[in-house]
């Protein structure tokens, strides 16, 4: 029975997921503009991160 159930939940969450791309595509919607800023966003944050990673590893093994 509980495979029965997941098996209906996975085609209904397939089902919405080509509803809502379909949708985008018909309504000429900005989510593709909205995901890149955010993607762009995200790689600064992620530069960053790993920039300060570095510095802190650097500074470890020669001080540490």
């Amino acid at each position: 029975m509980r495979g029965c159930f997941s098996y209906v939940i996975s085609i209904a969450a397939i089902a919405l997921l080509i509803c809502l791309v379909c949708w985008i595509f018909a309504t000429d919607f900005l989510i593709f503009d909205i995901l890149l800023t955010l993607g762009l966003i995200a790689l600064h944050v992620v530069v960053a991160l790993v920039i300060i990673v570095i510095v802190i590893w650097v500074i470890k093994e020669f001080f540490g």
